[in-house]
């Protein structure tokens, strides 16, 4: 049916709508059953319609549909309206995402007709007990959506109670903050500020008379209402109308308001981005910027630690700064420039105050050095070297920021200014290189990347001069540092490549690596940032390079393998490592036999030391040459490690194999090949997979343990909160969080009454039921009541003698002779299936049972007895492997030694009255 109605609207629009309100009614029938799966199908037979059918008729023909007389497509709403009453609650999750789709399509064509559906779906949120909120957010969301906050908020506004104290539906709140967009900015001035200004002055009452409660609750509404604003800068439909209403209001709470601050200025980003491209938006707000920039300005060089906002709330300030003048004009930019560069030269202090003051204009000329010329970029470059060589670590830093962005900004003014200034940034930079802080390697290493790139002729003395500060930052601190210092050394191998157009690319690589083996005769910190940078080279231009390229590299590699340091062994392995990676078997094979020697003859505490390296290469050697070759070519101490490697690739395979043709989708031969050829590890893409600790798919059990433990230390780990009946957590304290902790709070039970009746079991009339059986006596089939009751008393008065401390000394011997019979009678050993299997111990392992002698004690004698039938009485110790431990040796054989001094001395007590009787 939902196919044939579709298909009837596109050939026939008319008819269809004519019988849409019929189907319509069938399918709400639907939802009225008790069966779920009739009430999902017609859910979703309702939304294909909407969207499929109503989706498709043009905009142009709606309101000649729902005009005319007798229309189908009022009927279709009135029946959808129906789906609120409460006859349909089992179904209220489905309709509103009906009521969604409806929104969706119709929203924007007849808003009028929602009234009443909104006007319903707001009583039915504001029951307590109503279960489905969260769809009926999605719903009224997808109103405000398409069908925008003014025609939403006219059915359901957000109004104050009749006190006067709160503001109802403030449930659409977050909703509207989180759906409104391309609609009238206008409508947050009519609607939103007065409601603003409302709430603003009753918390302020609020204040005077103490209410901090009330006055909490209006200062939130206050921010939650501002936080509307960057929604409503999001791409509006009057912006060239309205701006010029909203732009006074809008500095005024930039620059008052520090808490309203950080929506004022993400929305003013919003409206910058949505109109810099458009030739129409764009002079509207680039007339304010003469208005907003010295606000923004104030702000930004306001120190915090006066109380001038955060340091989050100045970055913001300065992103916001940077996003404006790109609409500023340039005769203004040049105005605001010189004003900076002013204060920066004549602000000489030396106080706290005076440098955060200097180091905030800095900041605010970096940001307009794109939009200046070059006149005023030659005045800013000669003021700034002076802070490439001082000792203050900021100004040196932003001086190199300074460069930085002149480097990277790909504009006209900024092309010029480097095309006229190369050399004489080459030669500043290298001037400073023994000033320079740790702090600003960052922005100096992209310096360099950016005028490697602008370099067209050769300069081979720039190169060497620059290649060991490349080398050495492979091992600074930042990470950025790092990450510049390896994109400069390849920067660096492809200029030198651009320099030889006619030579063969793998001899420029080469000759850049011959350059780099140079540091390899330095100290072993050199030596350590020498090999990561020949690594770094090595992965980046394994393409071009061949086995005899290779010579020289494997040479230095397999002998600082041997070294002593472990500075220098550690990142000649993961060289290697990246090697064996990276290049195939052919080319490879000429350097099996020393790389099995370098490895066979490593120091034995750095081989301790790098152990898992090791085994990581070992793993993939015997991948690429096979178990045998390499087992031949290793000592006898590696065939150990080998063999373990052998087994655990194997194991892996069968298990990724298995786990591959266990999936019952895959049955076509087609299918199985794939399935081969996904186990099949692909090749790496970056250095960083390349340098894993461990593969996918060849990784042994030491390296998936170290992963399951990387893995677990990633979990969350659980919380919980330590609570009770008596004394509850209140979440509004400061105090609260000492509630939360991370193990699982005992729970203390209720301890259980020892009294005399849970002692025994109680019969259906509630009387004690005591039964105590001997040995050997029978159990009874037939009982007569009257001594089963008499049986019953003696025994409580026996047990209450017994609890009083009562008992006689022959009571005590009979009790005492009826409990030792009670342990030698218990000779039940497991055995067997079922519920008489025996037990694993908590290490998983089954131990036979142990026979302790314990059926031969005699009842009332001391030492054993030989009954009747039976074997001679004999005990001993179950063998157990863990008592094989040498660390448990003394506590076992001080167990054993008692044991047997325990026998002798029994047999000699023994043999002693054995004497005695036969004297007798």
């Amino acid at each position: 049916m939902e196919n044939a109605l579709i298909n009837l609207g596109r050939n026939d629009e008319s008819l269809c709508l004519s019988h849409l309100p019929r189907f319509v009614s069938s399918c709400l029938k639907c939802l009225l059953a008790e069966r779920m799966e009739s009430m999902t199908a017609a859910a979703v037979t309702l939304k294909c319609i909407i969207m499929q059918f109503l989706g498709s008729i043009p905009a142009d023909r709606f309101p000649d549909h729902l005009s005319r007389a007798n229309a189908p497509l009022p009927t279709v709403i009135a029946y959808l309206t129906a789906t609120l009453g409460y006859q349909y609650h089992a179904s209220w999750s489905l309709v509103l995402q009906v009521w969604a789709s409806m929104f969706e399509v119709m929203g924007s064509h007849c808003p009028e007709q929602f009234s009443r559906v909104l006007k319903d779906m707001s009583e039915l949120r504001e029951n307590p007990e109503f279960g489905y909120k969260a769809e009926l957010d999605r719903a009224v969301g997808s109103a405000v959506r398409y069908m925008g906050p003014r025609a939403v908020l006219t059915a359901i506004p957000l109004e104050f109670s009749v006190s006067g104290n709160d503001v109802r539906r403030s449930w659409l709140m977050p909703i509207l903050s989180n759906c409104i967009s391309h609609t009238e900015l206008a409508f947050f001035l009519e609607y939103f500020l007065p409601l603003a200004a409302k709430c603003r002055k009753i918390a302020a009452a609020r204040q005077e008379t103490g209410d901090i409660i009330q006055q909490k609750v209006h200062e939130t509404l206050v921010v939650q209402i501002w936080g509307l604003l960057p929604a409503f800068c999001t791409k509006p439909t009057d912006l060239l109308t309205s701006f010029k209403n909203l732009a006074k209001t809008l500095g005024q709470t930039i620059s008052e308001r520090a808490d309203l601050r950080s929506f004022c200025l993400s929305g003013l980003r919003k409206l910058i981005h949505f109109s810099k491209d458009d030739d129409e938006y764009r002079p509207e707000l680039a007339k304010y910027a003469k208005n907003y920039l010295p606000i923004l300005f104030n702000i930004f060089t306001a120190d915090p630690s006066e109380g001038a906002g955060s340091r989050v709330d100045q970055q913001v300030v300065l992103d916001t700064i940077r996003e404006y003048m790109q609409l500023t004009d340039q005769k203004l930019v040049h105005t605001h420039f010189d004003k900076c560069l002013d204060n920066v030269t004549e602000n000489t202090a030396q106080d706290a105050s005076a440098k955060f003051k200097r180091n905030a204009l800095l900041d605010l000329a970096i940001s307009m050095v794109h939009y200046v010329d070059i006149e005023r970029l030659t005045k800013i470059c000669s003021y700034v070297t002076p802070l490439l060589q001082g000792a203050d670590k900021t100004l040196q830093k932003k001086g190199y920021r300074f460069l930085d962005s002149i480097c990277t900004m790909k504009t006209a003014t900024c092309s010029e200014f480097l095309s006229q200034n190369l050399q004489l940034l080459q030669t500043m930079l290298l001037s400073n290189l023994s000033t320079s802080n740790s702090s600003s390697k960052g922005p100096r290493l992209r310096c360099l990347i950016n005028i490697f790139k602008m370099m067209d002729s050769e300069n081979r003395d720039f190169l060497v001069a620059v290649l060991p500060e490349a080398i050495l930052c492979t091992r600074e601190i930042g990470e950025a540092a790092r990450k510049n210092a390896y994109d400069l050394l390849v920067t660096m191998c492809e200029a030198n490549i651009g320099w030889h157009p006619d030579g063969e690319l793998n001899s420029s690589v080469m000759d850049f690596l011959q350059m780099m083996v140079a540091g390899l005769a330095g100290s072993p910190s050199m030596i350590h940032c020498t090999v990561l940078a020949i690594t770094r080279i090595v992965f980046e231009y394994r393409k071009m390079l061949t086995s005899d390229n290779l010579v020289v590299v494997m040479e230095h590699c397999c002998s600082l393998i041997k070294s002593k340091s472990r500075e220098v062994v550690t990142p000649a392995l993961s060289l290697l490592k990246v090697i064996i990676g990276s290049f195939d078997v052919t080319v490879l094979a000429r350097y099996l036999q020393p790389v099995c020697e370098s490895l066979a003859h490593m120091k034995e505490d750095n081989r301790h030391h790098v152990r898992f390296k090791v085994k990581e290469i070992l793993e993939r050697v015997v991948r690429k040459f096979g178990f045998e070759t390499v087992h031949k070519l290793l000592p006898e101490a590696f065939h150990k490690q080998l063999v373990n490697v052998r087994k655990a690739q194997e194991r892996k395979k069968r298990e990724s194999v298995s786990e591959k043709y266990s999936s019952k989708q895959q049955t076509d031969d087609g299918e199985d090949e794939s399935l081969l050829q996904s186990v099949k590890k692909s090749q790496p893409e970056s250095i960083d997979e390349l340098l894993r600790d461990s593969d996918s798919e060849m990784e042994t059990d030491d390296a998936a343990g170290g992963q399951s433990k990387k893995a677990k230390s990633a979990v969350t780990v659980p919380t919980w909160l330590r609570d009770d009946s008596d004394n509850i957590t209140d979440f509004l304290d400061k105090s609260a969080a000492k509630n939360i902790i991370a193990s699982r709070p005992t729970v203390r039970r209720p301890e259980k009454s020892k009294e005399l009746s849970e002692q025994f079991k109680t019969g259906a009339d509630g009387r004690m039921v005591i039964t105590e059986l001997e040995e050997d006596q029978p159990v009874p089939t037939h009982r007569d009541d009257g001594q089963a009751e008499l049986d019953d008393i003696d025994d409580i008065f026996e047990q209450f003698e017994m609890q009083a401390g009562k008992k006689s000394k022959k009571r005590k011997i009979e009790m005492m002779s009826e409990s030792a019979s009670q342990i030698s009678a218990s000779t039940y050993a497991p055995g067997g299936r079922g519920i008489h299997r025996p037990l694993a111990n908590k290490k998983g392992r089954f131990e036979p049972p142990t026979h302790t002698g314990a059926e031969f004690k005699a009842k009332k004698a001391a030492g054993d007895i030989k009954k009747k039938n039976k074997v001679d009485p004999y005990a001993y110790i179950p063998l157990n492997t863990n008592n094989l431990n040498r660390r448990k040796a003394a506590k076992m054989k001080g167990q054993y030694k008692n044991l047997v001094g325990g026998a002798q001395k029994g047999a000699v007590k023994g043999k002693r009255g054995h004497k005695a009787g036969k004297r007798k």
